[in-house]
């Protein structure tokens, strides 16, 4: 309510309104105090400072109190929407405890990335960044916005792996398991609502992914979330009680805890034991003798300290409990044989050395000879990766460091594991050299042959197996190396003449083209064939092939040049070498490649096939 003052008031002047006195003090009218009653006025729209006084307010001799909403049980408790009074504090008379509401939406960032654990190629969930969580907490009547909109649900590892829930772990993915998907779980793909069956159909070409999962009331204790496409990319979620969140105070019970179970009651000594069955801590009898618990003298005596019991024996467990057995093995019924010869006079030292098994001596001291186990010879294990589609990178047992196609020493009768992480490139035994789309397979003592990404390709050498094996990309001919097949304890038998090829792309009549064949580091050649009419230059190294580019067929090579031989032929022909001649890699880092040239003489456009027959020398 408005105060007329005085217009034109003198120092010292003073004003009474609605109780109050003021005096002037020749700037200001101040208030000297309330002379009388005040009524404050009631609130309006119209009307400015007014208290209103509803059914929670109530003024009482000049004080101003408020009475707090509380509900008195839990029917009362679970009516009210935690999502409209998210955040607020009720107590309940029933229990004595504080609640605190959590509603609304959380949402949860979903990616998919490397499985540090296991090291599966599918990749594992993170949850909020965090690694594949178990036991992963939500509560029942709170929706949780699962956002797999990050492209590595859709990409990584060149899969998708939309989301799910499960009572069992892996879902459908395995024998007996369901999904789990309640009428609240609500599937959107760019907004638009969809089926489950759609939401996994469509999954990679939306941009925006989201599962909304609101537990209902009736959700078990624990679920899990997996990949609907892979196994063991998801884990357990532990489902919690209502949006109530129950707070502990001193007056809370151990028992009030979701994890403890003291439906029956704890009687005296006993201590808490994880059940996995129920997935709770309960109470039971402490058999260990720690943690507090003890035997008392009766119970000694009950094991221990019998009369009954006599010379020789001994304490043993008979499966339930303790108990004094006889000693079978004590004092002189011990008996020393050697399969079924015993030994003349009862031992009291026993000697173990040596190989074989052999007991000996005829006096007090006897002495038994066993020999060692026979050990199988260790499992040798590879892995396989590829940066490119221009070579195999093999690390592991033997190798400091990966190397590019290496050649492989393996020694017949030992086991060999070719671990295949290179993508898309299955790894191939064979019997002959590159071959477009992969050579003849060598399939003895191979599992898994052809292996892709992921699967593991194991060899077991066999004792026939022949001198010199290749390993290939059945995708990519230049992802090749050779095998050698060795004899255990020595160098492999006396090495054989192998023929290995090559073939040019498709040239005219008169032009040349460069190829590779692989052969030895060092060797002796014995025949050239040709599957059309050429002219063939072998090298020791690329550069002494670079520099002689330019030569007609009728000129000599230079002494020194680098060529090794050159074979002219008139057709389909094979060209003996007579005498052998001795060939080598003259590179920096010598490998087992034979560089050529070849001239086509055919008269027409062809591929030519350039193959080569050899003895190794240098390993």
């Amino acid at each position: 309510m408005a105060i007329n003052f005085p217009n034109t008031p003198g120092n010292g002047s003073q004003h009474t309104a609605s109780g109050i006195t003021w005096t002037y003090d020749g700037t200001t009218w101040k208030a000297d105090g309330i002379t009388s009653s005040y009524t404050l006025p009631t609130a309006s729209s119209t009307v400015l400072g007014g208290v209103k006084v509803g059914s929670g307010l109530s003024i009482n001799t000049s004080v101003l109190s408020m009475t707090g909403v509380q509900y008195t049980d839990t029917t009362a408790l679970n009516a009210v929407s935690t999502s409209t009074h998210h955040g607020l504090f009720a107590l309940l008379n029933s229990d004595g405890h504080g609640y605190f509401a959590r509603g609304g939406t959380v949402n949860i960032t979903v990616t998919v990335g490397v499985d540090n654990v296991n090291g599966q190629a599918t990749g594992v969930f993170y949850l909020n960044g965090v690694e594949k969580p178990a036991l992963f907490p939500i509560n029942r009547g709170v929706t949780y916005l699962f956002d797999q909109s990050d492209s590595s649900n859709s990409s990584y590892n060149s899969q998708s792996h939309p989301i799910m829930f499960s009572t069992t772990e892996d879902g459908d993915l395995v024998s007996g398991g369901t999904h789990y998907d309640p009428t609240t779980t609500i599937y959107r793909l760019d907004g638009v609502i969809k089926t489950m069956a759609e939401y996994t159909a469509q999954f990679s070409g939306a941009t925006v992914r989201t599962v909304h999962f609101t537990p209902p009331s009736n959700a078990p204790d624990q679920l899990w979330y997996w990949c609907h496409f892979h196994t063991g990319q998801g884990n357990s979620i532990q489902i919690n009680q209502g949006p109530w969140v129950q707070l502990l105070d001193k007056s809370s019970s151990i028992g009030e805890l979701r994890d403890v179970n003291l439906s029956t009651a704890p009687t005296n000594g006993q201590v808490l034991k994880w059940v996995t069955a129920s997935n709770h801590w309960a109470a039971a009898d402490d058999t260990t003798g720690g943690g507090g618990g003890s035997y008392d003298n009766a119970a000694v005596d009950a094991h221990i300290n019998l009369s009954s019991a006599n010379v020789n024996e001994v304490l043993s467990w008979n499966g339930s409990d303790y108990d004094w057995v006889a000693n079978s093995g004590g004092g002189s019924s011990l008996t020393v044989q050697d399969e079924g010869s015993a030994l003349s006079v009862d031992a009291t030292t026993l000697n173990f050395v040596g190989s074989g098994v052999v007991a000996s001596g005829t006096g007090a001291v006897k002495t038994i000879t066993i020999g060692a186990a026979a050990t199988a010879p260790p499992t040798i294990s590879w892995t396989l990766t590829a940066p490119n589609s221009s070579a195999y990178v093999i690390s592991g047992d033997g190798f400091p460091t990966g190397q590019s196609d290496p050649d492989l020493y393996l020694i017949r009768g030992q086991t060999y594991n070719f671990v295949n992480n290179a993508g898309s490139h299955p790894f191939r035994i064979q019997t002959d050299g590159p071959t477009a789309n992969g050579g003849t397979q060598y399939n003895s003592g191979v599992t898994n042959q052809d292996a892709g990404n992921g699967v593991t390709l194991t060899f077991v050498v066999p004792m026939d197996a022949p001198d010199t094996l290749y390993y290939q990309c059945t995708a990519h001919t230049n992802m090749f190396g050779t095998i050698k097949v060795l004899t255990q304890g020595g160098s492999g038998t006396t090495p054989s003449r192998v023929s290995t090829s090559a073939t040019t792309n498709s040239v005219a009549d008169g032009v040349a083209d460069t190829i590779t064949i692989n052969a030895y580091k060092t060797y002796s050649l014995l025949k050239v064939q040709t599957s059309a009419a050429a002219w063939v230059i072998l090298y020791t190294d690329q550069s002494s092939r670079s520099a002689d580019s330019g030569r007609n067929e009728t000129t000599d090579p230079l002494p020194g040049s680098g060529v090794i031989a050159e074979v002219i032929t008139t057709g389909a022909q094979t060209q003996i070498i007579t005498p052998g001649t001795i060939g080598w890699n003259n590179e920096a880092s010598p490998i087992a490649t034979v560089y050529a040239k070849v001239v086509n003489k055919s008269g027409s456009t062809a591929a030519i096939t350039v193959t080569i027959t050899t003895v190794q020398i240098e390993g």
